[in-house]
């Protein structure tokens, strides 16, 4: 028998909406205000003020002025988020909304959902995740299952990487500091007609510092990556996506060497590669638009220890897929309905164990505004899981 359960539906007042603001929000956040747009409350792009939820957006201005490397240091100071690093960048990194375990945050990388099924609990690693090539961050704290499914259940952090901008715009910028640390990233972006694109490249290389309290041997870290976006519209309104974006990470370790077996320095390292990708079409018919699309995300990890030999002693073989379809009907001034339905495929290889899942979700949302400074959201989803089966949830 399916399992229900009831949410309350989602009262959005004006006032609470333009109270989420740098004041109220911390430092790391720039203000939403209520001509902010924003797509993590509903799945759908709308005005700040229609949301009742905390939202905090981050945006290239304010990455740019605080001169962050990681996008997890800005997560840090962001209200209601708890960030936890195992060493020093580039070791395993776990972010918290309001309380909820790290494996509960679903993590969206330019509409790719990263979560990594081999890892444990199927959650996302922030520590290989720069912020040269990020334009914008979205961080919604609570769980939001209607929309994003049972991976929400603390919150969404949406991030999505430099945008097309109209004629073409270049930026780069270079930095060199302690523990022999260079870093550089560079983006040029541009529109002309139907066609859009742009394109970052990054790298960054750092000696460290010893993971172990004892170690005077630093763990340093290594990453060069990109990403790149390319659009066309055939004619107003139709038209398709491409996305991509990819890592490549070096991390030393330190690990429990012998005859001690105590936290100490030693040659191990790790290594991940990320691929993340998306190709999608839409097609707006007036007030009906709808958008067709298929994700891939694609994680390799790796562990050595050269006191072994050159083989891996740990591999971690995560792979996600993803089809999906979104209509977004404006029926009335006051009435919006958006429908959609998903199709994820999931497999791990750790090198002893293979395993493969699927899971098929349909959802329903409503979104009212009877009068202008109220807006009621509610919603339906039905999620039917390969091995566990059905599970209906109101919203």
């Amino acid at each position: 028998m399916p399992k229900y359960l009831l949410l309350l539906s989602t009262l959005a007042l004006a006032s609470p909406a333009l109270a989420q603001t740098a004041a109220n929000d911390g430092g790391a956040d720039s203000s939403v205000d209520a001509g902010d747009i924003v797509v993590t409350a509903s799945g759908v792009a709308q005005p700040a003020d229609q949301v009742g939820q905390a939202i905090t957006v981050i945006t290239r201005d304010e990455i740019t002025r605080r001169q962050t490397v990681a996008v997890s240091d800005l997560l840090a100071t962001t209200p209601g988020v708890t960030v936890t690093r195992n060493g020093g960048i580039g070791s395993f990194t776990g972010v918290r909304l309001r309380g909820a375990e790290a494996e509960q945050t679903l993590t969206i990388i330019d509409g790719v959902r990263v979560n990594d099924p081999s890892s444990p609990g199927g959650g996302f690693d922030f520590g290989n995740l720069l912020a040269g090539s990020i334009d914008r961050i979205e961080i919604l704290r609570g769980p939001n299952s209607v929309p994003w499914g049972s991976q929400a259940i603390g919150g969404v952090v949406n991030i999505v990487t430099q945008r097309p901008t109209e004629g073409l715009q270049a930026r780069g910028s270079v930095e060199y500091g302690r523990y022999d640390s260079l870093y550089a990233n560079a983006g040029i972006s541009g529109a002309k007609g139907g066609l859009s694109g742009a394109l970052t490249g990054g790298y960054l290389k750092s000696d460290g510092i010893s993971t172990a309290a004892v170690g005077t041997e630093r763990d340093g870290f290594r990453q060069y990556g990109a990403t790149g976006r390319l659009g066309y519209e055939f004619t107003d309104g139709i038209g398709i996506d491409l996305r991509g974006y990819y890592a490549d990470s070096r991390t030393d370790l330190d690990g429990f060497p012998a005859p001690t077996y105590a936290f100490a320095d030693t040659p191990e390292y790790s290594t991940a590669q990320e691929l993340y990708g998306y190709a999608g079409a839409h097609a707006n018919f007036g007030a009906f638009r709808n958008t067709l699309a298929f994700t891939i995300a694609d994680i390799n990890r790796d562990n050595y220890d050269p006191t072994f030999g050159s083989a891996p002693s740990f591999i971690g073989r995560g792979r996600s897929e993803r089809y999906s379809y979104q209509g977004d009907w404006q029926a009335a001034s006051a009435l919006r309905l958006v429908a959609g339905a998903e199709r994820e495929n999931t497999r791990f290889n750790d090198g002893t164990t293979f395993a493969r899942t699927g899971i098929t979700s349909f959802y329903g949302e409503a979104i009212v505004t009877p009068i202008a400074p109220l807006t009621i959201t509610g919603g339906i989803r039905n999620d039917d899981h390969d091995a566990f089966g059905n599970h209906m949830t109101l919203g």
